[in-house]
């Protein structure tokens, strides 16, 4: 008798641990990540519009290009992008504008939340900004600073 129970539990321990990973192979169906940063690597300048304001300000090459290496390693999150802009969030625009003729900008947005910065790309994905404080992003983007509030 002993052994017949060892064996059930051991067929009830693997069917458990079973449903569980399809449980999370579920999951990750339902809820995909977003696929990988795709800003454009050649372009001609870089605008921001912040929150509340119609006044584009430009934002130099050398911040730009800076700016777009933060960005591009930005980490996917399985929260996605269903709107042309951010729904219920404070953010800054920015614009980039490239030479190509059937794409000639690219839009998108960052936003703080719960104390991470996000960047979203309407439609393609939302991103977790890995910059520490927003020390870089504060900096690079006129009405971003964390210090003065953004």
């Amino acid at each position: 008798m002993e052994k017949r129970t060892k064996t059930v539990c051991l067929i009830a321990a693997v069917f458990v641990l079973l449903g569980l990973a399809a449980f999370i192979a579920g999951l990750h169906i339902l809820f995909p990540k977003a696929p990988p940063v795709s800003l454009p690597e050649d372009f001609e300048s870089m605008t921001v519009i912040p929150y509340g304001s119609e006044d584009e300000k430009n934002v130099s090459r050398e911040d730009a290009e800076l700016l777009l290496d933060v960005l591009r390693r930005s980490k996917p999150t399985r929260r996605q992008s269903l709107n042309d802009t951010p729904a219920g969030e404070e953010y800054t625009t920015c614009i980039l504008h490239t030479p190509e003729e059937e794409i000639s900008y690219a839009k998108f947005y960052l936003y703080e939340k719960d104390g991470k910065m996000y960047m979203e790309i309407p439609y393609g994905g939302i991103y977790l900004v890995n910059d520490p404080e927003h020390r870089l992003l504060g900096r690079q983007i006129p009405g971003t600073d964390p210090e003065k509030g953004a």
